[in-house]
């Protein structure tokens, strides 16, 4: 996805950063995997959205297939694998809300946080001037 910047309105009291650069992939022992920007626990938790069943179910229940590598850059590296699961969380204009499990949005996190330590995510070049911790 790139450099991006949540195109909603915030409240002050925002719990997840309203930028990112970076994308990454959740690979499930069951065989599915989602694509997603890093800002997609922003959108659960400080918009409301709401995520199809069947990856709320795999975030919820399932286990990560860590394919393993390094970490990459999309400046230098081939960054494909983490681009071949089904793409989720990339949202433009209206989308469905709802409640999610309670849990939830701490486990995508730690999902997100192993995925991204077994070189799962793609972290793309920041702006010229821009300066932002995406970590």
């Amino acid at each position: 996805m790139g450099f991006h910047t949540c195109p909603y309105p915030h409240r002050k009291e925002s719990r997840f950063p309203a930028t990112s650069s970076g994308d990454v992939l959740l690979a499930f022992t069951n065989g599915h995997s989602y694509t997603m920007p890093d800002m997609i626990i922003h959108y659960v938790a400080d918009h409301g959205w709401l995520p199809p069943v069947e990856f709320v179910e795999d975030v919820m229940t399932g286990t990560l297939a860590i394919q393993g590598g390094a970490r990459a850059q999309t400046r230098s590296v081939s960054i494909g694998a983490i681009y071949a699961g089904t793409r989720i969380g990339y949202l433009d204009g209206p989308f469905e809300t709802g409640p999610v499990p309670e849990d939830f949005v701490d486990r995508l996190e730690e999902l997100m946080r192993l995925a991204t330590e077994g070189g799962e995510r793609a972290q793309t070049k920041s702006p010229p001037g821009f300066r932002g911790d995406f970590e």
